[in-house]
């Protein structure tokens, strides 16, 4: 019978090659393959029958939740740990919608992450305190423009860039500033980001109509 296969997927020599050392520290019953890209990862889980994957969401050729969805829908019973640096609350629980089994922070402890391996591995969602107190913060109230309440309509609608800017008669260079101001008023990354904000709390566009 060959031994349990675990993917270590991050772009960060030094950080997969902790991580790596921790899970062969756990058990020698473990095969451990590591990943430094997107391309890399869907690579090895085409061609192995992987046991659990811990990953971190910022690589090359990798776009975290459209991929996440992706690995879920084709491998459903495979156990996802991520590994990051972000704790927005909003990102994570996207993630956690995804199908995340666990969400570790880069800036906690190392037996921290070793209890989380453990976790994950023995079949439990577990997931870092800082990430829960912060899941747990009631969102804070955010008084948006009403530009910036057409734009997440618009979003909300599937409209790109270009058909955005022809709505609304400006530029799509000025959509495109107008959309960075948004993300960072939101506190999100991206267009999908944004919309799935928008889609938890809906009472940010009051009962606005776009003109």
């Amino acid at each position: 019978m060959s031994e349990p296969i675990i993917i270590v997927a991050d772009d960060h020599t030094l950080i997969r090659s902790g991580i790596v050392a921790l899970v062969r520290d756990l058990s020698d019953s473990y095969e451990v393959l590591e990943a430094c890209s997107g391309l890399e990862l869907f690579d090895i889980l085409l061609n192995q029958s992987v046991h659990c994957l811990l990953l971190d969401l910022n690589m090359p050729n990798f776009d975290p939740l459209p991929d996440l969805q992706r690995i879920r829908m084709t491998y459903p019973n495979l156990p996802i740990l991520v590994i990051t640096a972000y704790d927005d609350p909003v990102y994570v629980q996207a993630l956690l919608e995804a199908g995340v089994r666990g969400y570790h922070l880069k800036s906690q402890p190392l037996n921290e992450l070793r209890v989380t391996v453990e976790r994950v591995l023995a079949g439990e969602r577990w997931i870092a305190g800082p990430v829960i107190q912060r899941l747990l913060e009631p969102q804070a109230n955010i008084n948006l423009t009403e530009r910036q309440k057409d734009l997440l309509r618009y979003l909300r609608e599937g409209l790109d860039n270009i058909s955005i800017a022809n709505q609304l008669g400006l530029s799509v260079k000025t959509i495109e500033n107008n959309l960075t101001r948004l993300y960072r008023r939101l506190g999100v990354n991206s267009r999908l980001e944004a919309v799935h904000f928008v889609n938890k709390h809906p009472h940010i566009l009051g009962n606005h109509e776009i003109h």
